[in-house]
This record gives structure tokens, sequence and C-alpha cells, in this order.
């Protein structure tokens, strides 16, 4: 089956403007957090959040090469989810359009985190929050359609990316973290639920995605004790994000096999025919 991503995304857009309720709770929901932000004290990061202690310039003069390279498997992430969209279609345009957006924000947001890495700062980090809010959003409206209801799969996606994008602004204009923060604890403690036990190979296997991207966040917290440990051979943000980016792949690869196998329609059976054996049978 071929496909058109651009139908695809078409749908996606069609089907999540459509629903007023949805929106209206979203702006609700926005207006909350963005009071809860104004009262409470500023989430905000320091200087010492953007050092990272291997500095190396090993691959023609560039900046920090090993945490710049590592940074960009995360788009190679998103090739891997884009190549499955292109090769193996979803039963549905919906799917296929929520998995390309997901895939190229992916890509992104790869690019993004080698472009932080090259001069680490706040400014630098607006790109990777923005394509990462988008990439989260497509990816748990993807968990919900297969595994709680397409209907709120469908119509869930725009309001995260409108919240995802607010929660960004609010950075840029506030330097303030915490409505970002907010929306990414609503990611990891809600999909752990959803998903536990679904469309399993492994136990969980779940578990082991958000045991990569929390394993990957907690070595690039730990950057300088792990070149300690590593006696200077590779630093704990190089390892931490291979290991994030490893957790992309798993979680693009769970949800994609959730997508696929699905069975032909069956022809409604008729019981004319039916009783036409019968009577056949019967005269024998």
């Amino acid at each position: 089956k071929s496909h058109n991503p651009w139908v695809g995304i078409q749908e996606v857009i069609r089907k999540g403007a459509g629903d007023s309720v949805v929106w209206m709770i979203a702006m609700i929901v926005v207006f909350v957090s963005i009071s809860h932000c104004k009262a409470t004290s500023p989430l905000s990061l320091v200087d010492l959040d953007h050092f990272y202690i291997d500095r190396r310039n090993l691959l023609f003069g560039i900046p920090n090469t090993w945490n710049v390279l590592s940074a960009l498997l995360h788009a190679v992430a998103g090739v891997y989810g884009l190549r499955k969209v292109m090769v193996d279609s979803s039963p549905t345009d919906w799917e296929n359009g929520i998995w390309t957006i997901g895939a190229i924000c992916s890509i992104a947001q790869g690019v993004a985190n080698a472009y932080y890495y090259l001069q680490p700062c706040d400014q630098r980090l607006i790109y990777r929050f923005a394509f990462g809010s988008v990439q989260r959003a497509a990816l748990f409206a993807l968990v919900i359609y297969r595994n709680v209801g397409e209907k709120l799969g469908a119509v869930v996606f725009l309001p995260l990316v409108l919240y995802g994008g607010v929660a960004v602004g609010y950075f840029e204009w506030n330097r303030n973290l915490r409505m970002y923060f907010i929306l990414q604890t609503m990611y990891t403690t809600i999909l752990p639920i959803i998903t536990r036990g679904k469309n399993a190979v492994l136990p969980y296997p779940w578990l082991c995605v958000f045991g990569c991207h929390f394993g990957g966040l907690m070595l690039i917290r730990k950057d300088l004790d792990f070149y300690i440990r590593t006696a200077g051979r590779v630093s704990g943000a190089t390892v931490g994000n291979a290991l994030v980016a490893l957790g992309v792949v798993s979680a693009f690869a769970l949800v994609r096999r959730g997508s696929e196998g699905v069975d032909e329609p069956v022809p409604a059976h008729d019981p004319s025919e039916q009783g036409k054996v019968d009577e056949a049978k019967k005269n024998k």
C-alpha cells in the first residue's frame, strides 16, 4: 500500500481541529498551568546546567564532538520511523499522518540537539524543546489511539501541541521551565499506565523504553561523574544521548507494531446462503 504523507497529515489536522469540547478543556488547562507557574517559584536553569566535561574537538574541529555526534542519534531514530511509514503504511491515513509528524520532529530534534551541544545555552534549548514537545505529543496520541480509543487519540494531538507550544514560549519569555516540566511529568506518568502489558513481547516492554529515557537523562545529569568513572574515555552526556535515542527507536517500534497485522474485514455471513446449503443436505 502506497502512502502519501501529506494526505495523512491533513487527516490529523482535520480530526484534531473538530472537537470544540477538547479545545475548551485544553484552553482551561493552559490557563490553570500559567496561573500555577506565576504563583510558584520559577524552575530555572543556571550556567552550570550547560557545562559538559567532554569538550574535545576530534572531527574537523567540531567543538564537543562526541556530544554533538551522539545527539544526532536522535535524528537517526527519526529516519528509522520515517522509513517505516514509507515502506509499511498503516491501515488508516490518520496513523500514517501522526507517524510521519512524529518521525520528522524526531529528526528535527536530533539536529536541534546537535546544534545545542555545539554551544550549550538557554537560547539553543528553545529549538530542542519545541521539536521535542511535538514529537512526544505524536507518540502520546499514537499510544492513546491504539490502546484507549481511536477518537480520543485523534482529537488529543493538536491540543497537546498547543500546550507544548505555550510551555516553550513561556520558557522563552520568562526562563521558567515549570510549565514544560508539568507537560513532561504528565507524559511520563500516564504513558506507563496506558502501555502496561499492551502488545508485549517482553514483560512490560514499555518499561524498557522508559528505562532508556530516564537512564539517559540521569547519565546526562551525571556527566562529570561518569567521565571520571570511565577514566576520561566517555562522558555521561554522550552515553545518555545514545540511550535516549534508543528509547525513541524502541517506542516507535512498539507503537508501530500495534498498528501492523490488522486483519482484512471478514465478509458478513448471509443466513439465506446457509439455509440453501442446509436444504441441499436434507434432500440428499
